[in-house]
């Protein structure tokens, strides 16, 4: 019984991470807005009425793979700044991170753009039977804010080390709030690089990764303690 009964979870989780990945290649592709349940029914060759048996509505299919990119990005981060001993430079390892982030995973990149600009992303529950997955709509919204704030609070907590170890200047007051602002910094270097790639690389010969570069230096150089450590 036991067996027969994981076989079916078994079949169940292949199904709703079949959907999951369907979804996110046409996010990527076509944006969220253009997406219908039905080509994610279709891509993954599931019904429309069985992939609402896992998910509220493409929303909640949305939620998720947010959530899977912030599993991936967070896993990035730690990873970046396993060898890196000083505040200074593991803030400066999570930035660079960030923009391999960007161009290795650009289908969870996009995703985690889209949720920073979604502001009526509620559940819209409709006709019977729709409790159980509100919840899990609301529980899977709560993951993703405790996922997001993680990465925060692993940026902030690299500050303060800097700050400690002598790194990072000792004037800087608020760990997350020059955490979140060098958040944007990097969102803004690698966004507008990207979208003037080509003119920039015909009218100044310079490319993408050096504007990100530079901005990253910059950026580095406005963090580092002169009066002491480095």
């Amino acid at each position: 019984m036991n067996t027969l009964k994981n076989r079916r979870n078994n079949e169940k989780d292949q199904r709703r991470q079949s959907i999951l990945d369907a979804a996110k290649d046409l996010f990527a592709i076509q944006g969220v807005d253009a997406t219908t349940i039905e080509q994610i029914a279709n891509s993954c060759q599931l019904s429309r009425s069985l992939i609402y048996t896992y998910f509220l509505d493409k929303n909640h299919i949305f939620l998720v793979v947010v959530f899977a990119a912030l599993e991936v990005m967070l896993e990035d981060f730690e990873r970046a700044i396993v060898t890196e001993k000083s505040g200074l430079d593991r803030i400066s390892a999570i930035g660079w991170a960030y923009v391999s982030f960007a161009k290795s995973r650009p289908e969870y990149y996009e995703a985690t753009l889209r949720f920073q600009f979604s502001k009526n992303l509620f559940p819209n529950p409709s006709g019977k039977g729709k409790d159980t997955l509100v919840e899990r709509f609301e529980t899977d919204l709560q993951l993703v804010s405790n996922r997001a704030d993680q990465i925060n609070q692993l940026m902030a907590c690299q500050i303060e080390m800097g700050i400690q170890d002598g790194s990072i200047r000792r004037d800087i007051k608020n760990p997350l709030k020059t955490a979140l602002s060098l958040w944007a910094m990097t969102g803004g270097l690698i966004q507008t690089s990207a979208a003037n790639e080509q003119m920039f690389s015909l009218a100044y010969d310079i490319s993408q990764h050096d504007i990100i570069a530079q901005g990253l230096a910059i950026a580095r150089e406005g963090l580092k303690n002169t009066a002491g450590h480095q």
